[in-house]
Formats: structure tokens, C-alpha cells, sequence
């Protein structure tokens, strides 16, 4: 039975990244005036179709959580810092409630006006935080076991792509003078900052399980 919720949770986080990118991607492709260049991915959230993009958020935040449940009790088994994991759960939670506080029209994070849109930025400002800040803190503990080498690299290299991504970011959606080099590009700036950490988050769960199961062989021989 165990092994089975183990199963089901690391299926979770696997699928749960590419299924959130695949919808809001086919989605802001065929939504009428839309433009994934130009528009934030919770804009899909607005209109008579806002319900996908809603449910998007909710059943992406949900898998996560799932995901996150599941290592932050094997993360404590072993008895393995539970910060990361507890980071993930905070994320996910942040991605299940961006689904029912929709965020307001052409605004990001201070922008917002009405309650929904204030409590949708605030999340929103503590998602794209934490998907950088959770990265680097799963590299620290990568690096001190060494049976956890082969998501080192990985999550270096992502780590270092998630951060450049988001001061990017930060800086064309902040910055009012940036709209002279980057204009209406916010849709673009956002989704390079979103879809590497959903790749990374993919290749972890992928690959959590194999590197878990190693740890134990080496502790107890």
C-alpha cells in the first residue's frame, strides 16, 4: 500500500509541471486576443473560458501538493532537512489558491486592485520566489550526499537558469524604462521564468525515487 502512494505521488509531480505547461500553452494559443508574448499566463484565468486556466491552477497545485506530502515525510524519514520539501509544499499551496483568486486584467503582483487580484499577486510574488529559492536549497543538500550527485548538476544548472530568469523578469515587469528595450513582452519574460522550474520539478520527481532508494542502500551497508 505504501508503495503504491509512493507511486501515485511521484506520477504526480511528474506529470503535474508538463500537464500545467501543456494547458496554459493550448490554451493561450487559441484564446482570442491573446498573446503568450504579451499577456501573464493567469490572464487565461479572465473571461467565459477562465475556468480551464482556473482549474489548471487548481488541479497543478494539487498534484504538487501531493508530490510535496510524499517527500517531505521520506525527506524526514531519513531524517534529511525538510526545508526544501516544506518550500515545495508552500508553492504548491500558493499555485491551488492562484486558481480561485483571479488575478486582474493586464496586472502583475502590486498592480492589483480588487481583493481577489491583491490576494492573486501576493501569491504570485511568493511562487516566482520560491521556485528559485527552493532550487538552491535542494542543491545544498545535493551537495553534501554524495548519493544524491546526479541531481547536483542538474539542479545547479537550473538553479543558475531560474535565477537570471527571474532578476529578467523582475526587471522588464519593474522597471518602467525596460518597455523601451523589451515592449509588451511580459508574457515571454514570464513564462521563461515559470516553464524551467516545471522542468526541473518534472526531472526530479522523475528521478527522486532511484536516488532515495540509493541513499538507503549506502546508509545501511
Amino acid at each position: 500500500m505504501k508503495k503504491r502512494i509512493g507511486s501515485i505521488s511521484i506520477y504526480s509531480g511528474i506529470i503535474a509541471p508538463i500537464l500545467f505547461v501543456f494547458i496554459f500553452t493550448i490554451e493561450g494559443f487559441f484564446r482570442e486576443n491573446y498573446s503568450a508574448i504579451k499577456n501573464f499566463i493567469s490572464e487565461l484565468s479572465i473571461g467565459n473560458r477562465g475556468w480551464i486556466q482556473i482549474t489548471n491552477f487548481l488541479i497543478f497545485g494539487f498534484l504538487f501538493l501531493v508530490f510535496s506530502i510524499w517527500l517531505l515525510q521520506e525527506f524526514r524519514k531519513r531524517r534529511l532537512s525538510s526545508t526544501g520539501p516544506i518550500l515545495f509544499l508552500i508553492l504548491a499551496s500558493c499555485y491551488f489558491f492562484s486558481g480561485p483568486f483571479v488575478t486582474d486584467i493586464g496586472t502583475m503582483f502590486t498592480k492589483q486592485k480588487s481583493v481577489h487580484g491583491i490576494i492573486h499577486g501576493v501569491l504570485g510574488g511568493i511562487v516566482f520566489l520560491l521556485m528559485t529559492a527552493s532550487s538552491w536549497t535542494f542543491l545544498k543538500l545535493f551537495k553534501k550526499a554524495k548519493d544524491f550527485k546526479s541531481l547536483k548538476n542538474v539542479t545547479l544548472f537550473f538553479a543558475i537558469i531560474l535565477t537570471l530568469s527571474l532578476i529578467a523578469f523582475t526587471y522588464v515587469t519593474k522597471v518602467p524604462t525596460s518597455q523601451n528595450i523589451f515592449p509588451n513582452m511580459n508574457g515571454l519574460f514570464q513564462r521563461l521564468a515559470l516553464i524551467p522550474f516545471m522542468v526541473w520539478l518534472s526531472f526530479f520527481a522523475f528521478s527522486i525515487r532511484n536516488v532515495l532508494t540509493k541513499y538507503d542502500r549506502n546508509i545501511l551497508q
